[in-house]
């Protein structure tokens, strides 16, 4: 595990049973890919008004083991990163606050060009905080 973040499930995350929305697990993902920029000393906003680059997702996948329901605090792990040329995946584990595994996923980033929005390779920023 390279990074975990802790966060409250609310209502409106859940559908009409309580239970999450299944798309809003990427909410989580997201949550916790901004929280570990941010321990790494870089924020989002910074990377979207002042990088040449943007980062973003071209494919995703959840995987759901047990529910998550509203009012549960749940941790969200990132368990790994792969890095290629121009992208780089995200792997998250979802555990609830008995520590059992409700989900996982994972996102994959392609670094592509501010000005003209065609894949370039991973920046040296990127890198220096992937690796």
């Amino acid at each position: 595990m390279l990074f975990k973040y802790k966060k409250t499930v609310r209502l409106y995350h859940c559908d009409i049973l309580g239970v999450i929305f299944f798309s809003n697990i990427y909410l989580f993902f997201h949550d916790c890919l901004e929280e570990w920029l941010s321990a790494k000393g870089q924020t989002l906003k910074t990377i979207l008004r002042t990088a040449d680059f943007m980062l973003p997702i071209v494919h995703s996948e959840a995987d759901y083991y047990l529910p998550i329901k509203v009012g549960d605090v749940i941790t969200v792990h990132i368990v790994s990163f792969i890095t290629q040329t121009h992208s780089f995946k995200v792997k998250y584990e979802v555990y609830n606050n008995e520590n059992r595994l409700c989900a996982g996923g994972s996102t994959v980033h392609v670094a592509v060009s501010r000005q003209n929005r065609s894949k370039i390779k991973l920046p040296a920023v990127l890198k220096k905080i992937l690796y």
